[in-house]
């Protein structure tokens, strides 16, 4: 692999609060085009490591290049640019309760372009159709079921239609059905929107479904990154332990 197939390199990357250290020397590379599942347990820091690829902590220790630049040296206008770049969906949604879910997704673009209204509302209807959602455009997301309030979040997500997707456990919460339906969509938006995925996740069924890569995070420190197959046949006995307790499954 050269590097101008990794999309983003963490090295080094070490996170204490307090007197606990929570991330030691991790260090993975995400590639262009793929889906990424950071795996672990409850505690394991997949969590800290998101909130450092979003640059919210800065890292004591290590780097995190993102689209080849170290995020901790870019400018503010720089910082803009990238957080355009990419999409999040939050565990729980996130969405403001206040508006409808099209109020909800038109807020970037009507914050960070200067494009008509209607175009941003043809957008989006666009990609609520994108998650078959259409039909909820006004509706609030108390009116919403868990997978509607999702797929919704995963609409504002790519309204900009960002390369990069982050995706902080979108199963929590959601039935067996619902979650496989979940990822069946985001791994049919990545195919048509050429997106890149990073999932924490701590759902083992859905690393069979949509995982190209898995990044495996125990006590803080990466102990496995390879492929999906590499993960399932590998006889790392953390690892084995943590499917054969099928976390979340």
């Amino acid at each position: 692999m050269s590097e101008g197939d990794e999309i983003i390199s963490v090295r080094g990357l070490n996170a204490s609060f307090g007197d606990r250290q929570v991330l030691h020397e991790v260090s993975f590379s995400i590639r262009r085009g793929e889906i990424t599942l950071i795996i672990g347990g409850s505690g394991s820091g997949k969590t800290t490591v998101l909130k450092h690829l979003l640059h919210l902590y800065e890292p004591p220790k290590g780097t995190v290049y993102i689209f080849g630049k170290d995020i901790a040296e870019i400018s503010e206008d720089e910082q803009t640019e990238l957080y355009l770049q990419m999409g999040v969906i939050y565990q729980n949604g996130a969405l403001l309760n206040s508006m409808t879910v099209m109020e909800n997704i038109a807020l970037l673009p009507q914050q960070y372009t200067d494009m008509p209204e209607e175009l941003i509302q043809e957008m989006v209807l666009m990609k609520l159709g994108l998650v078959n959602l259409s039909d909820a455009a006004w509706l609030y997301p108390s009116e919403l079921s868990g997978g509607m309030l999702k797929r919704a979040a995963l609409a504002r997500a790519i309204i900009m239609d960002p390369p990069l997707l982050f995706c902080d456990e979108p199963g929590s919460g959601l039935d067996p059905v619902s979650l496989a339906a979940l990822d069946g969509l985001i791994l049919e938006l990545k195919e048509k929107l050429g997106m890149t995925v990073v999932m924490i996740t701590h759902e083992v069924s859905s690393i069979s479904r949509i995982a190209d890569k898995v990044v495996f995070l125990h006590e803080g420190r990466v102990l496995f990154e390879g492929s999906r197959d590499e993960a399932m046949n590998s006889e790392l006995p953390q690892l084995r332990d943590y499917f054969a307790k099928g976390h979340g499954s």
